[in-house]
């Protein structure tokens, strides 16, 4: 570019835990605004925007899938309904009413529900630590800061799983079981002859 003693850029570099807001403002304060003061993220700030539309939509797309396989605690719940028709009789036998018999088919959705994503946490986790100790997955040829995908767990990620999953397994339970017939549960109780 026929440059002969000019500078098209200086790169400064930080402590890892430095606030790089601050270092910023500094750098403008001595140099002026007549010069581009952009930090890692914001020299990659189409690829990051890129990620964080992603995340939200990777987000959306596996809650949807969440929503139909909720199905499955539906018709699970229905099945163990008639499956324990026995069990059922003998719970009345010792003093259960329906309320107990529907809370009790309640907590086995909500355990089987919480096991779930409890189980998918625990393996996205291992996924998110593999990828940050070995690179599994890179980005291929470019010109960007990392090589490779980066991935990092924050709590509120976690947070939103779990309030995401209680709130679609919750309904999921509550209605078929709130739903078990009536006919269902009183051919479950004992004849006191």
């Amino acid at each position: 570019m026929n440059y002969t003693d000019e500078v098209t850029s200086i790169e400064i570099g930080t402590l890892p835990n430095a606030n790089t807001d601050n270092i910023s403002k500094a750098i403008t304060e001595i140099i002026g605004d007549d010069f581009y003061i952009k930090n890692a993220y914001q020299q990659e700030e189409d690829l990051y925007k890129i990620m964080q539309a992603e995340k939200l939509a990777i987000y959306l797309i596996l809650t949807f899938i969440f929503l139909v396989a909720s199905f499955n605690i539906v018709g699970m719940i229905a099945i163990l309904v008639l499956d324990k028709k026995r069990d059922i009789s003998v719970l009345y036998s010792l003093g259960a009413d329906n309320r107990m018999i529907r809370r009790i088919f309640m907590l086995e959705g909500m355990l089987i529900a919480l096991a779930g994503v409890f189980l998918g946490l625990l393996i996205g986790s291992i996924f998110c630590w593999l990828q940050t100790t070995f690179h599994l997955i890179s980005f291929g040829d470019g010109t960007y800061i990392l090589n490779y995908y980066p991935v990092k767990i924050y709590g509120r990620d976690i947070f939103f799983i779990v309030l995401t999953v209680v709130a679609i397994s919750f309904p999921a339970t509550y209605i078929p079981v709130l739903k078990i017939s009536e006919k269902l549960l009183k051919s479950s109780i004992p004849s006191k002859n």
